[in-house]
């Protein structure tokens, strides 16, 4: 939401902000932990799940979801999810949230 807000205050037009929402809300979800892995992008387009909000929110979904269960070495192991990263993860979605925030209301 902060994002697309931030996105969106900073378009001239209702065009280009629906466009560049678009593609970023594509980009971001494609690289969101879950539809690509560590294991299942290349080595080189791996930094990109660190910027998307999507791949925090599905980690901290699952260790939510999972943690404590017989199916919580899976995470470790197919997802690269750890339990001790909920912290982590929720601090991160903050200062997203944050700083997409006061970014929109500057420009």
């Amino acid at each position: 939401d902060s994002f697309i807000n931030f996105l969106t205050c900073a378009a001239s037009t209702v065009t280009m902000a629906n466009s560049t929402a678009g593609l970023a809300l594509g980009l971001l979800s494609i690289f969101n932990g879950f539809t690509s892995n560590a294991e299942s992008m290349p080595v080189w387009l791996f930094w990109v799940q660190y910027l998307s909000p999507f791949y925090y929110a599905f980690s901290s979904a699952a260790i939510a979801l999972l943690r404590g269960t017989e199916h919580e070495p899976v995470l470790e192991s197919e997802f690269d999810i750890f339990a001790s990263d909920l912290a982590r993860n929720m601090l991160v979605l903050l200062a997203m949230f944050v700083a997409f925030r006061v970014c929109a209301f500057a420009v």
